[in-house]
This record gives C-alpha cells, structure tokens and sequence, in this order.
C-alpha cells in the first residue's frame, strides 16, 4: 500500500488498504460517530490538535477514477464538522 501511494498509483493503494487498516488510520461516519471515535480513540492518547484532511467525492474520483456515491462534498462536511461535530467535543 504505502510503496503503491509513493509511486503515485493512488488507486492501487486504496485497493490494498484493508478495512481494518482504514479505520485504524481515518475517522469517518456520521458527525456524531466521528465525535464519538475522537472522544475515545484519540483524546484518551493526549493528543489536543486534530488535522482535518477531507477526501469528498470528486477529489478521489479525480485521483483514483473511483465513485464514492453518497459522499458529502468539502463543504458539506466542513458545515458538519463546525455545526455538530466540533460543539460535541467542547
């Protein structure tokens, strides 16, 4: 996976990227299941700073010619992040 993505074949990382390693490396779901997992994955580690990378729908389909239907596009899920996700976690 990581020889695949530093070779620049995005698509052939993602295809070789388990579940299980995907959901160890992201946080995805609902606002209130990102809230959750960051509430219990990532603050009992100490860490106090969380950088926000989102991949919406055109960007993977732009890399990878993949189709994530259903996905909200970047704005949709910064409106999220800032709306329910973020007073959550206050």
């Amino acid at each position: 996976m990581i020889e695949a993505i530093g070779a620049g074949d995005l698509a052939r990382g993602i295809e070789l990227t388990t579940p299980e390693v995907a959901e160890r490396l992201s946080i995805a779901g609902t606002p209130a299941e990102c809230a959750e997992k960051i509430r219990t994955r990532i603050a009992p580690s100490g860490v106090n700073h969380v950088i926000c990378a989102l991949t919406d729908r055109r960007l993977v389909r732009a890399f990878t010619g993949l189709d994530l239907d259903g996905v909200a596009d970047a704005d949709d899920q910064l409106r999220l992040i800032h709306q329910e996700i973020m007073p959550a976690l206050t």
